[in-house]
């Protein structure tokens, strides 16, 4: 197991160095607004994409089923599901998007539907041991946003990075059909779908709620301060958003499934990850070194007059931080089919994070807040997966 973890957060952590090194680049090409526009439509995505993949992606590497029947059973509510979020899209189109409200309705639900189909077919490679191809997938993927969003701001300054998003996803959709196509097959069979999703409700249901209202906990404070402030601060907070957090959220994408595999095994004797008192050591030092060197570093590869970005990158790495410690007891979580005890606490996360904004606070309030909350928020759903940690014996 930690070899395939090793492997491929290595690969991981080369795609997200070429979109490191790309920023400085493309902060010259485009404006703070653009990275605003990018920010909104990340948000979204990320929200509706939860919804639309319905925890199929999750159930493909924990149940011993056969893997075709849930993959397909997957893209057909995907599909349907995506028709329900297009509609409501287009209804609320005009008071969620300002401004080119046409091309970001479409560059939206072309990326859902791009993305929604990779998600499901790389639950598939992993659970079939296809690692070699999954971690190729995200290098790809890296690859065709860095040089379309290159190549796209000679062609569109104000939605060049949207545009080079959806691009990398399309390109991923060719990969997985042409090399991948031969490890699933699909077919129409409303009866069997409906079947797999009355035997899997309860994990479907609960945990595409959590995941919901997980994600919402995160992506709200980049809507929020978008519409609180201007398209600038937004798009200031949105870069510090996609180079802090990003390295994160493509850890969760990566580690989290292969974890998940592995985790839900009975034989499971990997428990390295669940030592709450090293869990602790380990955000303490690095949530302490990584405040007095983010700042510099930063600053080094951002603009002069992004002194706002660099300021909040000190305080957002320990959130994160506190999140990466906090990953393998969610996991632990899932494979438990216990979601249901992480919930109330991202819930009142999200209350706080959300009525937070109704006060008139200055924009340095709000990032203290956040990352107080966040952080304590992770420390509790790691003391929550305690009893599950006894009661597998891992607690020595």
């Amino acid at each position: 197991m930690f070899k395939l973890i090793f492997s491929v957060a290595a690969v991981t952590a080369l795609a997200q160095l070429l979109q490191l090194i790309s920023q400085p680049l493309l902060t010259y090409l485009y404006t703070k607004e653009s990275f605003g526009y990018l920010s909104i439509i990340v948000s979204i995505i990320t929200f509706i994409s939860l919804i639309c993949n319905f925890q199929f992606n999750n159930l493909i590497l924990i149940n011993k089923d056969n893997i075709n029947r849930i993959f397909n059973t997957g893209l057909i509510c995907s599909f349907i599901l995506e028709l329900f979020c297009f509609l409501f899209l287009v209804c609320f189109s005009y008071f969620i998007f300002q401004d080119n409200r046409g091309e970001l309705l479409i560059l939206t639900m072309l990326y859902v539907v791009f993305y929604c189909f990779n998600v499901l077919f790389r639950a598939v490679l992993l659970r079939e041991g296809k690692n070699k191809l999954y971690s190729v997938g995200i290098l790809i993927r890296s690859i065709v946003v860095v040089v379309s969003q290159i190549l796209l701001s000679y062609y569109n300054k104000s939605l060049g990075l949207v545009l080079g998003v959806v691009v990398s996803e399309f390109v991923l959709v060719l990969f997985s059909v042409a090399f991948c196509g031969n490890n699933v097959g699909f077919y129409l069979n409303l009866k069997d779908s409906i079947s797999v999703f009355l035997e899997n409700k309860k994990f479907l249901i609960t945990g595409t709620i959590q995941e919901l209202i997980s994600t919402s906990m995160f992506i709200s404070p980049l809507l929020l301060i978008t519409y609180k402030f201007s398209y600038s601060v937004g798009g200031e907070f949105s870069v510090i958003h996609k180079l802090v957090w990003g390295p994160a959220f493509l850890l969760t994408q990566v580690v989290s499934p292969i974890l998940l595999q592995y985790v839900a095994r009975d034989d499971f004797k990997e428990i390295y990850f669940f030592n709450i008192k090293r869990s602790m050591f380990f955000f303490c030092v690095t949530a302490f070194l990584a405040f007095y060197s983010t700042g510099f570093i930063f600053n080094l590869i951002l603009k002069s007059d992004w002194h706002n970005a660099v300021w909040m990158s000190k305080y957002i790495v320990i959130w994160v931080l506190s999140f990466i410690m906090a990953l393998p007891y969610r996991v632990l979580l899932r494979a438990e089919k216990k979601q249901i005890f992480q919930l109330p606490i991202d819930l009142l996360l999200l209350i706080v994070f959300m009525s937070i904004f109704i006060f008139d606070y200055s924009f340095y309030t709000y990032i203290y807040i956040l990352t107080i909350f966040g952080t304590l928020g992770n420390f509790l759903i790691m003391f929550a997966s305690g009893k599950i940690v006894r009661d597998r014996g891992w607690n020595d």
